[in-house]
């Protein structure tokens, strides 16, 4: 029961809680820090969510979910090596940070399209060099020279001749490493060929 402010009478109430935290509470009431008793109230049914960074695949969907809500005059895409760089990044905010940013990335960008270029540069300058994310993914040699050559790419402007000039590669090379993409999991492959601008 509860009584209101400035009542006289208690009132019976049905409800049902929900919280979150990322504070290790157990460890709070043992120093005194939180009470014992909300702390027992709390506790029936407790869901221990991991952070971003150790759930990657979860990148792709969120980034889908956030785009679909800013679709209000057409529909939003990334490029292959934007979700590259989403993916390869470690999200110390989680996903409050992931939708900051791709918020910040929309007001930006010069079209529909999410680049590279259109991200902030604290994650622009951990996917730069390539090796760095390509290392967090466990890359194949194959894998990390199709993740260069999609970012080269980007940088030419989707220009593969001057791409090429830039790689030191033939086009036939070009498009060789530009067709091979590590699939996802099952559950996620929809999600990148939903966000994947077609070049």
């Amino acid at each position: 029961t509860v009584e209101r402010v400035g009542g006289n009478c208690a009132r019976r109430i049905d409800t049902r809680i929900v919280a979150a935290t990322n504070r290790p509470l157990a460890e709070l009431v043992e120093q005194g820090l939180f009470r014992t008793d909300l702390f027992y109230r709390l506790s029936g049914v407790e869901i221990c969510v991991p952070p971003l960074r150790r759930r990657k695949s979860d990148i792709l969907e969120l980034a889908q979910y956030f785009l679909a809500r800013h679709e209000g005059r057409g529909r939003l895409t990334m490029t292959a090596a934007a979700i590259d760089a989403l993916i390869a990044y470690d999200w110390p905010g989680n996903v409050r940070e992931l939708e900051r940013m791709l918020e910040g990335a929309i007001a930006t960008a010069e079209s529909r399209t999410i680049s590279v270029d259109d991200l902030p540069v604290s994650l622009r300058g951990i996917y730069g060099d390539v090796l760095v994310p390509a290392f967090r993914l466990g890359d194949t040699m194959r894998a990390w020279g199709s993740r260069y050559a999609r970012l080269v790419l980007e940088k030419n402007a989707g220009n593969k001749r001057q791409a090429c000039r830039m790689l030191d590669i033939s086009y036939h090379t070009l498009n060789a490493y530009l067709r091979y993409c590590p699939r996802p999991s099952a559950p996620h492959a929809e999600a990148v060929g939903d966000l994947v601008s077609p070049r």
